[in-house]
């Protein structure tokens, strides 16, 4: 098991990223980007505490046809592991979420004091 060190003052938290295997090397390249991703929402970086959400955003990797040829080269290849049939991917991010402004009409925080 790793231990991880989370910063309680700016909310850190562990949270998973699904992701389908035709834009894992993306990611891995240029970290989380709503320029790179959407979902039922609209575009934006998508996480969640429960690996049961994250589950319709990840497709298997079959490691057949040559689409994945770099991502697969990088993940197995250069680090000398032996590829991994019908694998899912998914990515756990620490993320600092800050203070959660709550509010009913866009404008007024309901938890002013």
């Amino acid at each position: 098991a790793i231990s991880v060190s989370l910063d309680e003052e700016i909310n850190e938290k562990l949270l998973l990223h699904g992701t389908r295997p035709k834009t894992l090397l993306t990611l891995l390249q240029n970290g989380l980007s709503e320029r790179f991703s959407g979902g039922l929402f609209g575009s934006g970086s998508y996480l969640a505490e429960d690996p049961s959400k994250i589950d319709q955003y990840c497709m298997p990797d079959t490691n057949v046809g040559t689409d994945l040829r770099m991502l697969h080269e990088k993940l197995y290849d250069e680090c000398g592991v032996e590829p991994v049939k019908n694998i899912f991917y998914a990515l756990v991010c620490r993320v600092a979420l800050g203070f959660p402004v709550i509010t009913k009409d866009g404008e007024t925080n309901m938890n002013a004091p």
